[in-house]
């Protein structure tokens, strides 16, 4: 006898691959690690309610369980090792599903021995498959083979660099050491804006939803996205400063610098119509920012210092029938390129 908890459990979760304990889990979500060493009462960690299953990794490393949350099903997975154990992340199982909602759970989720890739079957007899190695935003990938009319059993080989399928047209085994195409779906409408940072460790989008979001392309796991800012107007072009600690951010009504490190975003002077496109200088000295599609007076190239963000230059593009420009880029000896339908300049 190992003890008891007040209240009922709920639910015998699993077995520790390793012998050190047993998993319990009370109806309230609370998870209990029972010692298989002592009579000790468990070390306990609150958890999501309402669970459905749960599992380890063949290693010991990593534990997690599967729940409906919000009429969708979710799979949580944490890194033991220490106390509380470190919630590694949130899996929504049912994003994509058609239509929403439970959908009936004829086969289980199922994990590769390792936890590093999870697998459930989708719409259309379809199979999909998350991973822990992808972003946490990723959609997951999605296994079709023509036209199956039922999918009846899938399975991870051991080292889970394959998937095995049965369906009614006989069996597949699906490789899953290539390098597959990561798609994002969080944004509502049009994406204006991309750039990767100078390391390559995030890339930020700004769209016409209102929202500029930073994705996460660096650590293991790769953490959820986060939503740099978020307003009702539309946002445009994005440009990364050299550093990487900040975005210039065009919108419908002027420019904004967005500071990654928590400071508050900064509304940069100049504009009050739509700017577009922005660019800094490699050396992170300048940054500049392009106006006036729709307000004439604002037709110029505005260039800020980046130390103290006061005008450094407003560069004039002319009047009458001029076309916009469309596009800045910093050359490395400091002048700047504009292109537009006239072609193209060169500032010093």
């Amino acid at each position: 006898l190992l003890g008891r908890l007040e209240g009922r459990v709920a639910y015998a979760a699993a077995s520790d691959p390793l012998g050190r304990f047993f998993v319990t889990a009370g109806e309230g979500g609370e998870i209990g690690l029972w010692s298989l060493d002592s009579a000790s009462l468990p070390l306990v960690f609150q958890g999501p309610p309402g669970l459905l299953g749960a599992g380890f990794s063949s290693d010991g490393s990593l534990f997690d369980v599967f729940l409906w949350q919000e009429s969708s099903l979710f799979s949580w997975i944490w890194r033991l090792g220490a106390y509380p154990p470190r919630l590694l992340r949130r899996i929504d199982l049912g994003r994509g599903m058609n239509p929403p909602g439970r959908w009936p759970l004829r086969e289980p989720p199922s994990w590769d021995p390792l936890r590093r890739k999870v697998a459930l079957l989708g719409p259309d007899q379809t199979v999909l498959v998350w991973t822990m190695d992808s972003p946490a935003d990723a959609e997951p990938l999605t296994l079709r083979r023509g036209n199956v009319r039922q999918v009846n059993a899938y399975s991870f080989a051991p080292d889970g660099d394959w998937l095995a399928t049965a369906d009614t047209m006989g069996l597949a085994l699906w490789p899953l050491v290539d390098r597959y195409p990561v798609v994002f779906g969080r944004h509502e409408k049009t994406i204006y804006g991309l750039e990767f940072a100078p390391d390559g460790g995030w890339l930020v989008s700004s769209s016409l939803d209102g929202t500029v979001r930073q994705w996460p392309l660096d650590g293991d796991p790769l953490p959820s996205g986060r939503i740099l800012q978020e307003a009702e107007e539309h946002r445009t072009g994005v440009a990364a400063s050299p550093d990487g600690k900040s975005v210039l951010v065009g919108t419908g009504h002027g420019s904004w610098l967005l500071p990654l490190g928590g400071d508050p975003p900064r509304k940069l002077i100049g504009f009050n119509g739509q700017t577009w496109q922005g660019a800094f200088s490699p050396d992170g000295r300048f940054a500049a920012e392009i106006g006036g599609q729709f307000l004439p007076a604002e037709r110029v190239i505005r260039v800020w210092d980046a130390s103290s963000w006061l005008e450094a230059a407003v560069l004039e593009l002319g009047v009458g029938e001029m076309p916009c420009v469309t596009c800045l880029q910093f050359t490395q000896d400091g002048r700047l390129l504009s292109a537009s339908d006239s072609g193209l300049q060169r500032w010093d």
